[in-house]
């Protein structure tokens, strides 16, 4: 019985004491370039709209990676952000696996947050910049926002 109870108190708090957000957009980016991918929404202007990663990849050597975020609304910039997406606080759902210098990790993960002013259209723009190195594989590369 006592098993349970811990399981439902964690299954309530997970859910239930905002550690996770409701996921209101997500921009599925794939690729390391310079082109910007969006979206756009209306968000909750009281509550920040918190910026996640959600990534699956493979390489060989050391690695940096970054996810450029803009936030736009009516024609002005609000937000001009630069987050390293390999170290997201928290980290979730983090399956590593290394073998001979291989690497291959897919994770999710909270990367930063922006407060918005006031209620409208958003637009959100993004894109990814990484180590040149030819091992790279990006499985999996989105910017999920949520609330």
């Amino acid at each position: 019985m006592h098993k349970y109870f811990i399981a439902a108190l964690f299954l309530w708090f997970w859910t239930g004491c905002g550690l996770v957000g409701t996921e209101i957009g997500r921009i599925e980016i794939n690729e390391v370039g310079t082109t910007f991918h969006s979206t756009q929404l209306a968000p909750d202007p009281t509550a920040p709209l918190e910026l996640w990663v959600e990534l699956d990849l493979e390489f060989d050597e050391e690695l940096m990676l970054y996810y450029t975020i803009e936030v736009w609304k009516d024609s002005v910039q609000i937000s001009n952000q630069r987050l390293d997406g390999l170290n997201p606080n928290p980290r979730l759902k983090s399956v590593l696996t290394e073998v001979n210098g291989h690497t291959e990790w897919s994770f999710e993960g909270k990367v930063g947050e922006v407060d918005l002013l006031q209620k409208g259209t958003y637009e959100v723009r993004s894109y990814i910049n990484a180590s040149d190195i030819p091992s790279l594989k990006l499985n999996k590369a989105h910017l999920v926002l949520r609330q």
